[in-house]
């Protein structure tokens, strides 16, 4: 108490103090707390200036609530002071402390309350924060005429009291706004829910919960959008502001939604049940997301919450603001309640929908069964199949692809609205090593769409796990923005289609699981369809309902066709076995029918057989050449005299690889590109000969050893090789090498026999020649040594044009006997000579040495050996157009033999007594070749050669020695029937000038 104050004074300051209080305690009306502090200060303190201003945090300034000056005037104290710093009145609200001022009319911090404080005749000024639990609500500023004046101390606790219960107060007030302006979801929500069961229909409760949004959210305009996954859009159902009442009306007017492509990363979230809240700045989403969806909404500020049933995305709850707003938690927690509210309701209107879609595909599934067990036909079964699934799916293509079992070709089946096109296994590296390619068993899509035509890769790692374990199927709805299974997005996506549904056929049967790898070649469905779709879980559940089903199918039809496939490679192994056995005997007519029966078989444009080797004196070659070659189309000819080096990359390549090799493309060496220069060749098929390594040893000294080989087949890039062909191939090539190693051995064997023939023919005629003409020196010789020149029979002469005999009846001269002694023994020695190099050059095998030859000589010498013959059956010679002058190339000893042969056999068949004509002529041929001799020898005085004997004559085998010696010279010996079984032999010789 102030000792200037009397005790009833004090106790009256404090009653009013106290009735302030309780009013402070009492009141919530912050103008009415401000009048009641105002007129106490006025009333029980004696200041000249008294001011009150509220504190506005946000702005970060005073704005004054009024006050008392000594002139009246309070426009001033009611204005606004923007606090800076260093002012006093930020320090007072900073600091929370009170600060007093001597002279606030020269406090340069007082800013403008430093002009009010000149005007009002303010000196000593004191400044009160109004603070409670470290928070400032205002400043009381109280003014005193007097310099340095400061309240006493009884004062001070006045004022501590009074400012104290005001901040309170005001603090108070301030909580109680917040509460009562916070958002309390729970309330509104009940609300709705109330009203939602007594509404019947869908669209009744989402306008309702539209409504109460809008209510408490207060956005520009709150709307539901509902998901067509079909289309892949979210159509707009019910909003504060229709535009649309559903699909069925959006497709006669156009209503505003949106597309899931244009949306993506929205759609996504959504899919993962995320709130998405959009305003002032902040957004979940990427930034071209966000402008592309506010823009198609129309909106800058966004709150989504997505609408899921069975955990499938129905739609969405979105509210819509055209200001950028920050979003509070009160307001996304309700709109995250009411979409589930939403989700319940659309619940239970799903649940008719869903009984009648379940009963309809209970209904698909019996039908499914029903044709899997009335038709024997399984191609027909999963046609029909097909197109109850599609029907129900509202898709377009259905495919079952195969990886191909072990031994097992590629198989397909039509669509049953076009001729299917086949559909080839993929390519082999080597036989052995089967593709794992998935080959189309059965594909079914509209009349004026493409089949799928290439086989699709196998499907491995994370893409096989997504497929296997699942009894669902897997499901793509859009390729663009989905990377799984992008081994296939290639050959689909160019056929359009966009999404699809793939799932494993069946699970292991008691066949596979004799097989470890059988779980790699389960068939699998695809449903195709050329947009973008959702397929939902009751789409991805059926079809793999459907498709356990139709394993039966096609375990049925991959059984027939497994069987075709193993009829088909056993007509072709028959057809080649009978191709081995009953082709020509020699070699290049043996290899010519091999070739023909791969190309034809394999329909392959080009196939070539190249060797090398084949005798001792050829193994060294460093080239391969054709043996044989089947050329059936231009574009992939090659030079008939094709000779490649045996270093090259394909054949060492083919050599050192076990059965069949292909090689494709880029894949083909660059060198070996060089001799395969045809244009169409891009695909090749290519195997070594294999050796015999079972056969018979061959001797050391054999002329033969194993011959090299390789078949080459070629075809198109595209081409694809028939994979259940390829083991028998491989069987038959063995075979085929081991029968064409035993012809070239038989042909080399029967050759030498025939050579050892002619040698031994020549020999024998030789030895007969040389015995007669021996003989008849010696018997000469004879008569001279014994009986005188006297006995040598008149009329007899030598055929030499040297030899002279002395007539009968003239007397014996001994000079003349020993000339003529010593004249046949040099023709003795003579002929010696003559067949001195038949002993020395051709002891195991024939030679040639051709020269010019007299034909006149040689046929004198013929006739004088086959004399005897002559004279014997009385036959007589003529002989016409045979000058001395005409002369031939041949060996002169082998031609004498084969006209003495000739003559013989021509008399022995000639009728005893007739006469053999003998006809020589020049020919000429037309062409620029060297000219020959003819000659005609014949018991008929017709030469008409105009039909040669029939293919089945049997000649002599000393006839077809001579025909070989003639060939051998550049001629040729030829025989022709006439009437009356008569025959003619014309002998064609080259003539020399």
């Amino acid at each position: 108490m102030d000792q200037h104050q009397s005790p009833a004074d004090y106790e009256n300051q404090l009653v009013a103090l106290g009735r302030v209080l309780q009013t402070m305690r009492e009141e919530e009306n912050v103008d009415v707390l401000i009048e009641t502090t105002l007129n106490y200060l006025s009333s029980e303190f004696d200041y000249r200036l008294i001011w009150i201003g509220l504190y506005d945090r946000l702005d970060h300034r005073l704005f004054g609530k009024g006050g008392v000056t000594p002139t009246g005037d309070t426009k001033f104290l009611k204005s606004k002071f923007t606090l800076s710093p260093g002012d006093l009145l930020e320090q007072v609200v900073i600091q929370q402390r009170s600060v007093g001022v001597p002279n606030l009319s020269e406090e340069v911090r007082a800013g403008e309350w430093r002009r009010a404080a000149q005007q009002f005749g303010v000196q000593g000024a004191f400044f009160y924060p109004l603070r409670c639990k470290d928070r400032c609500f205002g400043v009381v500023l109280l003014g005193s005429s007097l310099w340095g004046a400061t309240p006493r101390p009884g004062e001070k606790a006045q004022m501590s009291m009074l400012f104290g219960g005001l901040a309170a107060a005001l603090y108070q007030i301030e909580l109680d706004w917040q509460h009562s302006s916070t958002k309390r979801p729970d309330q509104p929500l009940f609300q709705v829910l109330d009203q939602m069961a007594r509404m019947p229909a869908m669209d009744q409760r989402l306008e309702a919960v539209v409504a109460m949004t809008q209510q408490f959210i207060g956005p520009t305009r709150t709307s539901v959008y509902w998901y067509s996954p079909e289309r892949r859009y979210f159509w707009h159902r019910v909003g504060n502001r229709q535009t649309s009442r559903g699909l069925a009306s959006s497709a006669v007017s156009a209503a505003a939604g949106l597309t899931v492509q244009e949306v993506s990363e929205f759609y996504l979230a959504l899919n993962e049940n995320r709130l998405i809240a959009i305003g002032a700045g902040r957004s979940p989403l990427k930034a071209e997301v966000t402008g592309r969806l506010l823009s198609r909404l129309r909106a800058r500020s966004l709150l989504a919450a997505p609408i899921r049933v069975k955990q499938e995305l129905v739609g969405f709850l979105a509210v819509e603001g055209n200001e950028a707003r920050i979003w509070e938690e009160a307001e996304k927690n309700y709109i995250r309640a009411a979409a589930q509210l939403i989700s319940l309701g659309a619940g239970s209107e799903e649940i008719e929908a869903t009984l009648q879609r379940t009963q309809q595909d209970a209904q698909l599934v019996a039908e499914c069964a029903r044709v899997l067990a009335d038709n024997t036909d399984a191609e027909k079964a999963l046609d029909e199949c097909a197109q109850l699934l599609l029907k129900r799916l509202g898709a377009e293509r259905f495919l079952v692809l195969q990886q191909p079992r072990s031994g097992h070709g590629s198989w397909l089946i039509g669509n049953g609205e076009e001729d299917p096109s086949p559909i080839p296994p993929g390519s082999t590296q080597n036989s052995k090593l089967k593709t794992q390619n998935y080959s189309v068993v059965y594909q079914r899509q509209p009349l004026n769409r493409r089949p799928l035509t290439t086989a699709l890769s196998a499907v491995t790692g994370a893409d096989w796990q997504l497929i296997e374990p699942s009894p669902e199927a897997l499901a793509i709805e859009d390729w663009e923005q989905d990377p799984r299974l992008g081994s296939w997005r290639e050959s689909l996506v160019g056929l359009g289609v966009r999404s699809l549904l793939v799932c494993r056929m069946s699970s292991r049967d008691s066949s596979s699981e004799l097989d470890p790898d059988s779980e790699e070649k389960l068939p699998l469905v695809v449903i195709g369809h050329s947009t973008p779709r959702t397929w939902n879980q009751t789409e991805r559940q059926l079809l793999g309902i459907v498709s356990q089903q139709l394993g039966l199918a096609v375990r049925t039809l991959e059984m027939r066709t497994s069987t075709q496939l193993s009829e088909s490679a056993q007509s072709f192994f028959q057809a080649g076995l009978n191709i081995l056995l009953s082709a020509p005997l020699d070699p290049a007519g043996f290899d010519r029918a091999w070739v023909q029966f791969l190309s034809e078989m394999l329909e392959s444009p080009l196939a070539l057989l190249l060797t090398w080797g084949g005798t001792r004196k050829d193994s060294s070659l460093e080239n391969a050449k054709v043996a044989a070659a089947v050329m059936a189309n231009s574009r992939f000819a090659l030079p008939p005299d094709l000779s490649v080096p045996l270093n090259d990359a394909l054949i060492q390549e083919a050599l050192t690889t076990e059965g069949l090799l292909e090689k494709r493309g880029l894949a083909i060496p660059g060198r070996s590109r060089q001799w395969l220069s045809s244009p169409g060749i891009g695909c090749l098929l290519v195997m070594a000969l294999p050796k015999d390594e079972g056969g018979r040893m061959k001797e050391e000294n054999s002329p033969l050893h194993a011959s090299g080989g390789l078949v080459l087949l070629a075809d198109s890039p595209q081409r694809q090789w028939p994979d259940h062909l390829l083991p028998v191939v491989e069987t038959l090539m063995g075979q085929f090498a081991r029968i064409r190693q035993y012809a070239l051995e038989n042909a080399t064997l029967y050759g030498q026999v025939r050579n050892l023939e002619q040698l031994n023919w020549y020999k024998h005629r030789c030895m007969a020649s040389l015995h007669q003409a021996a003989a008849d020196r010696l018997s000469r010789l004879n008569q001279l040594t014994e009986g005188g020149l006297s006995d040598i029979p008149a009329g007899e002469q030598t055929n030499r044009a040297d030899s002279t005999v002395p007539s009968r009846g003239h007397p014996p001269d001994k000079s003349l006997a020993r000339m003529h002694s010593l004249q046949l023994i040099r023709e003795l020695g003579n002929i010696l000579g003559e067949f001195a190099p038949l002993v020395d050059e051709e002891q195991w095998q024939l030679k040639r040495r051709l020269t010019k030859v007299p034909l006149v000589n040689v046929l004198k010498r013929s006739l004088w050996f086959v004399q005897p013959i002559y004279h014997q059956r009385q036959i007589q010679v003529s002989i016409g157009g045979v000058s001395n002058n005409l002369h031939v190339y041949s060996d002169p000893l082998k031609l004498e033999c084969v006209l003495c042969e000739l003559l013989a056999i021509a008399a022995r068949q000639a009728t005893a007594g007739s006469r053999i004509h003998l006809k020589a002529e020049v020919k000429i041929p037309q062409e620029e070749s060297t000219s020959l001799v003819e000659l005609l020898m014949t018991d008929s005085e017709s030469f008409d050669f105009t039909t040669p004997v029939a293919a089945g004559f049997n000649l002599e085998p000393t006839l077809k020695i001579c025909q070989r010696f003639v060939r051998s010279f550049g001629g040729d010996l030829q025989f022709y029937q006439m009437e009356g079984h008569r025959y003619l032999t014309r002998l064609l010789v080259p003539m020399v000038n």
